[in-house]
């Protein structure tokens, strides 16, 4: 099975897109169309815990890497959806290097954090798997994804990319745009501002970091950002509206 640490280590930039509300047809649909990985969101959508799982398990059977969206800083959710089987998590609004220390406490097991431990998850095949190894193959594999989302998250955005255990570091536009007086401007120079320097600061710290494009082109723009190592696309809602917008508009021509 592929994992979303293998994206990282392939020597390419990849995409994948966003996907809020609850659909596995709609994940594997994705792996047929192109898609390099899936984000599951628990932050804007109504998924439950069991929709969830259920679109974890169509893109593993699809073997399209998976990473889940928490709403917030919180252990509970963060254990549970670890060890509901996903080894890739992004948490929002991440401002302080504090609060990225927290996140890996509550996603790594010790000595690297101090995730409670159960060996009979689904992550671990419910006890399937080796249960001595489990803890330090999961800490390997796990992927942390922090968004930068306000003013206070720029001003610390080194030191929040410096920390250890976190992987990936983007900036959330929308937000961002919203917290500098911008709202919806996600390519005011404000914002490609704080995309650029996260780029520049990951690269120079061994990390990753990606961003959000709405048009194809728009991918040519970070040819200079090698610290952008790969794409969110738009929505599956997004491409929905406007194709049948396209399609129904047509057939009322020839009506």
């Amino acid at each position: 099975m592929k994992h979303f640490r293998d994206l990282l280590n392939e020597d390419r930039k990849f995409m994948g897109t966003i996907l809020q509300f609850p659909c596995p047809e709609i994940v594997e649909i994705l792996k047929e169309a192109g898609s390099d990985y899936i984000i599951i969101d628990n932050e804007h959508s109504f998924a439950t815990m069991a929709q969830t799982v259920a679109m974890l398990r169509a893109a593993q059977s699809v073997d399209l890497p998976a990473m889940v969206r928490v709403p917030k800083i919180d252990e509970d959710v963060i254990k549970k959806v670890l060890d509901m089987g996903f080894d890739a998590i992004r948490v929002p609004t991440v401002s302080t290097a504090e609060q990225a220390r927290q996140i890996v406490r509550f996603a790594k097991f010790a000595p690297e954090g101090d995730r409670g431990a159960c060996p009979f998850v689904r992550a671990n095949d419910f006890g399937g798997r080796d249960q001595t190894a489990y803890y330090e193959n999961a800490n390997k594999q796990l992927v942390i994804a922090v968004n930068i989302e306000g003013e206070e998250g720029v001003k610390h955005m080194e030191e929040i990319i410096a920390t250890p255990g976190i992987d990936i570091v983007n900036v959330g536009r929308v937000d961002l745009s919203v917290a500098c007086g911008v709202p919806g401007q996600t390519r005011h120079p404000l914002v490609e501002q704080a995309v650029r320097r996260v780029s520049e600061l990951c690269l120079q710290y061994g990390k990753c970091s990606g961003t959000y494009i709405e048009k194809p082109e728009d991918a040519a723009k970070y040819k200079d950002c090698p610290g952008i190592t790969h794409f969110l696309t738009v929505t599956p809602e997004s491409v929905l509206i406007r194709g049948y917008r396209q399609l129904y508009s047509a057939v009322r021509e020839n009506m």
